[in-house]
Parts: structure tokens; C-alpha cells; sequence
């Protein structure tokens, strides 16, 4: 994504690249910094920094049937997640 790799940082668990964006409803949250096609988190980059948008699986849909990348929560990849991940 253009704009996306000055944002690219280090999980200081996993060593993986991810992006931090900040959600709709300001909370920061880590995505892994490659795009993946069972992702539902459409990202965008402006001055202000990345914004993470969560799709429900019916836009995440029409998303990849757009070619538009998406990405997950680092909490679905780090072997770690289990150290710092929010219970739900």
C-alpha cells in the first residue's frame, strides 16, 4: 500500500512486521504489515498516520471482489499473542 511502509515496525514478541492503525473508535491495534486474503480490515494512509477500518464479512467481500487488500490482527499470527492479546 502506498504510504504503508514508513509505518512498517517489529512485534517485540514475534519479531514479524506489523503496522499499527488506529481504529474508528481510537484504539490502536496491530495488523500484520502484509496483506492477506481472509483479512477484514481495509487500511488507509494520510498525514495523521494509518486507519484501520474492520469490515463485516459481507464488505470484506465486495473488498477482494475489488482487488482491495486487506489485512488481519497480528493476534491471528504471533505465536505469542497469548502474552499481551485482550481477552474477549
Amino acid at each position: 500500500m502506498s504510504g504503508l511502509d514508513s509505518h512498517i515496525t517489529r512485534c517485540l514478541d514475534c519479531r514479524a512486521s506489523i503496522v499499527w492503525a488506529t481504529t474508528g473508535k481510537g484504539n490502536q491495534m496491530p495488523l500484520d504489515a502484509e496483506p492477506v486474503s481472509a483479512g477484514n480490515v481495509l487500511l488507509s494512509v494520510d498525514r495523521k498516520g494509518v486507519h484501520a477500518g474492520v469490515l463485516g464479512p459481507n464488505q470484506a467481500a465486495g473488498a477482494r471482489d475489488r482487488s482491495q487488500p486487506l489485512y488481519q490482527h497480528h493476534r491471528l499470527s504471533c505465536p505469542h499473542s497469548h502474552k499481551w492479546a485482550r481477552r474477549r
